[in-house]
């Protein structure tokens, strides 16, 4: 992970539990922007849930404490593609969607066969 202060959080049904239910990992990056302005910008990395159906609400948490805490002006992600069955490379559909649902819009696309 590159960038600046590295942050990982666990989430737990319940705080003294070690049963862990899902994982973030995100840096904040202060880097100077347009040699004037200071810009705080978070590089979401992971977000996973290890229950499927509480995936969303997972993401929703994430989301809502790095814009509580962090004092962003941006959180940047990456979506990755896979190759399907016949050969096209996507994104998941339910993961796009929801990143859409949350505000997310697309900057840059690549495709790569090698890389998704």
């Amino acid at each position: 992970m590159s960038g600046y202060d590295p942050h990982f959080l666990v989430f737990k049904a319940h705080p003294n539990s070690s049963n862990i239910q899902g994982i973030l990992a995100f840096n904040v990056d202060t880097m100077l922007q347009k040699q004037t302005e200071r810009i705080i910008k978070v590089n979401l990395y992971h977000v996973s849930s290890k229950n499927k159906d509480h995936f969303e609400q997972v993401f929703s948490q994430s989301l809502e404490y790095i814009w509580n805490t962090m004092h962003c002006s941006v959180i940047r992600t990456s979506l990755f593609h896979f190759q399907d069955e016949h050969g096209k490379l996507q994104a998941s559909a339910e993961l796009k969607n929801l990143l859409k649902s949350k505000g997310f819009k697309w900057k840059t696309v690549t495709n790569d066969v090698r890389t998704g």
